[in-house]
Parts: C-alpha cells; sequence; structure tokens
C-alpha cells in the first residue's frame, strides 16, 4: 500500500476517525493503530470498516 496515511485511535476519538474514513476521506489509504481491544463487537465504532478491510494485521508474538 503506497502512501498510507495513519491513524491511532485512543478510545475517545472512533467517531472523527469513522468521519474521516467514511465521509472526509474516503478514497485515501490509511493505516489504523489500535493499541487496545473492545470488550465487545458493539464498543467497535470501525467494525463494518475492518470487515469490508478484510484480516487485520497483528504484530504481536503469537500472531508472528
Amino acid at each position: 500500500m503506497n502512501n498510507a496515511k495513519l491513524g491511532a485511535l485512543t478510545g475517545a476519538n472512533n467517531f472523527f476517525v469513522k468521519k474521516l474514513l467514511a465521509v472526509d476521506d474516503p478514497t485515501s489509504n490509511y493505516l489504523v493503530y489500535r493499541p487496545f481491544a473492545y470488550e465487545s463487537d458493539e464498543d467497535n465504532w470501525l467494525l463494518d470498516v475492518e470487515l469490508y478491510a478484510g484480516e487485520p494485521f497483528r504484530a504481536d508474538l503469537v500472531s508472528m
């Protein structure tokens, strides 16, 4: 993926990131960093984007 823009979820900026990806800049490539897990799928504002994008990249010891 060339020229990807980096975004980071903090837990307080979920709406901003969702709006950025879906409305403000839907044609750019983004790498979204999420350093935490959600307790349930209902809490994940970007679940639809994650499911559409395909398999998520994980860099933990077990995944590597």
